[in-house]
């Protein structure tokens, strides 16, 4: 029975915890660069942007309040890096 893919690293270097989720997942660069900002951007399937922030320590918490389940796809990127993946909202 698949349970998610709870912790798992991708093989970019970001973490996803928990993801699927309900209420709110951490989207976190695992080794992030000092003196750098992260920008994170979560899309819907139909490719439309529903969430944006920045961060300077590369962890972004991602709160499921104004989201509908599905499934969406996140992209992190820095100056000269980027990451992408898929969470899941219940």
């Amino acid at each position: 029975i698949a349970v998610g893919i709870s912790e798992r690293l991708n093989n970019k270097g970001v973490a996803v915890y928990p993801n699927p989720f309900s209420d709110q997942t951490t989207i976190e660069v695992v080794k992030p660069n000092r003196n750098t900002s992260y920008f994170l951007e979560l899309f819907d399937r139909a490719g439309k942007r529903v969430q944006s922030m920045t961060s300077n320590t590369g962890k972004f918490t991602v709160n499921a309040e104004n989201l509908s389940a599905g499934m969406y796809f996140y992209q992190v990127s820095d100056s000269d890096w980027f990451s992408t993946g898929k969470v899941v909202v219940q």
